[in-house]
C-alpha cells in the first residue's frame, strides 16, 4: 500500500535557507558567531565577505579567492563537532559529477575546519519552487535524470546521502541542480544495489522526519540505499505536485501520515511521472529499484548526457570551472580529524 496525507503540505509553508545543516536555530555556537561579528576577514587567501547562512553546527559564508579570483562557499565547523565535516570530506573526496557540489580545498583554522566548496549563486530548489506550484514537467523529468545520475554515481562509490531533499539540492549558474550536504554520508563496501548483506544495514535514523521511509519511521534496520530511493521520490513528489507529501505539524502526525495514510496522486499529474514516484515510494524497501534502474524508465528515453561518461565507480567529469590542482584529492589529511578512514 502506499502512503500520502490528505492535506499536502505546500513547499510556500515551509521556507528555509540555502542548507540543511545552516538553518537558523536558537542553540548557536558562540564561537561560529564571534567569527560571523568579525566580518569581513581573510583566512589563507580566502576573503570571508558575507554570511550565507547559519546553524547550531555550523555557520557557511560567501568567500572570494584573491589568486584564483573565483566565488566560493566556506563552510566552517567547530573541530569538537567534526563528524558531519569529516563525513562531508570523505564522500566528496571520492565523488567526481558534474551534479555534485564539488570540494575544492578544506582546512584546519584554529578551533575550525572549513570546506571550500562550489557557491551556488541561485540557491535551493526548495527556494526557487516554494510558490506552491508544480515544477513544469519538461524541467522536471530533466532535474530527476540529473539528480538520479547524481545518486547512481554516489551509490556506486558505496556512499549513501541519508539526507536527500529539496533544500540540499542547489541550483548552479546555468540552473543544473547540484546534490550537496553529505555531512549524514555513510560510506559502506560498494556491492550491487540488490545485494546489500545484513550486517551493513544500519540502525542509525537521521534527516528530515518528513522525508525519513516507513522502515525508518518504524526504527528498523535499514538499507541506507533503498531509503535514499525513498526521500528523492518524497523529493520529486513536492517538485511534481508543489506540495510535501505528509503533514508537518507534529512527529507522531507525520508518523501516521507515512504509515497508515493512503497516497492519492492528482488527477493532473504527468502520468510517466507518477510511474516513476509510485517505483520509488514502494513501501517494501526491497521492490524499490536502484537509481540506475529507474534511468532506463521511458520517462528518461529522450535525455542525452554528452558530459558524463560511465566508470566503474559510477560517473565522472572534466571540471570546466577551475584548474584540476585546486580540486582535492582524496588521501588528503586534515589537522584535528581521524584521517584513519570509516
Amino acid at each position: 500500500m502506499q502512503f500520502f496525507s490528505h492535506k499536502p503540505t505546500s513547499i510556500k509553508q515551509k521556507p528555509q535557507l540555502m542548507h540543511t545543516s545552516i538553518v537558523n536555530n536558537p542553540r548557536k555556537n558562540p564561537e561560529l558567531q564571534k567569527r560571523v561579528q568579525q566580518l569581513p576577514f581573510l583566512i589563507k587567501q580566502y576573503m570571508f565577505t558575507d554570511l550565507i547562512g547559519q546553524g547550531s553546527s555550523c555557520v557557511v559564508f560567501k568567500v572570494h579567492h584573491r589568486g584564483y579570483d573565483k566565488i566560493f562557499a566556506a563552510k566552517m565547523i567547530p573541530l569538537g563537532n567534526n563528524e558531519c565535516g569529516e563525513n562531508e570530506v570523505r564522500a566528496l573526496s571520492l565523488i567526481h559529477h558534474r551534479n555534485v557540489i564539488k570540494l575544492y580545498d578544506h582546512f584546519a583554522d584554529g578551533n575550525f575546519l572549513i570546506l571550500i566548496l562550489d557557491y551556488c549563486e541561485k540557491g535551493t530548489i526548495r527556494q526557487v519552487f516554494r510558490s506552491g506550484s508544480p515544477v513544469p514537467r519538461d524541467l522536471l523529468v530533466s532535474f530527476m535524470y540529473d539528480i538520479l545520475s547524481a545518486v547512481d554515481s554516489i551509490h556506486r562509490c558505496g556512499i549513501a546521502h541519508r539526507d536527500l531533499k529539496p533544500s540540499n539540492i542547489f541550483l548552479d549558474s546555468n540552473s543544473r541542480p547540484i546534490l550537496a550536504d553529505f555531512g549524514f554520508s555513510r560510506s559502506l563496501n560498494p556491492e550491487p544495489f540488490s545485494s546489500l548483506k545484513e550486517e551493513k544495514y544500519l540502525c542509525e535514523f537521521c534527516g528530515a522526519y518528513q522525508y525519513r521511509p516507513p522502515e525508518m519511521i518504524l526504527k528498523q534496520p535499514h538499507d541506507p540505499f533503498k531509503s535514499d530511493i525513498w526521500t528523492l521520490g518524497i523529493t520529486f513528489f513536492a517538485l511534481a505536485v508543489g506540495a510535501e507529501p505528509f503533514d508537518m505539524f507534529s512527529h507522531e502526525q507525520v508518523k501516521e501520515s507515512i504509515l497508515n495514510t493512503p497516497i492519492v496522486y492528482p488527477p493532473c499529474l504527468d502520468h510517466d511521472i507518477e510511474c516513476v514516484l509510485k517505483r520509488m515510494l514502494c513501501t517494501d524497501p526491497g521492490k524499490r529499484p536502484s537509481p540506475f534502474e529507474l534511468l532506463q524508465m521511458s520517462i528518461f528515453a529522450n535525455k542525452k548526457d554528452k558530459y558524463v561518461n560511465r566508470t566503474r565507480s559510477g560517473f565522472t567529469h572534466k571540471s570546466q570551472f577551475i584548474t584540476t590542482s585546486m580540486i582535492v584529492q582524496s588521501n588528503r589529511k586534515i589537522p584535528g580529524l581521524n584521517n584513519s578512514g570509516n
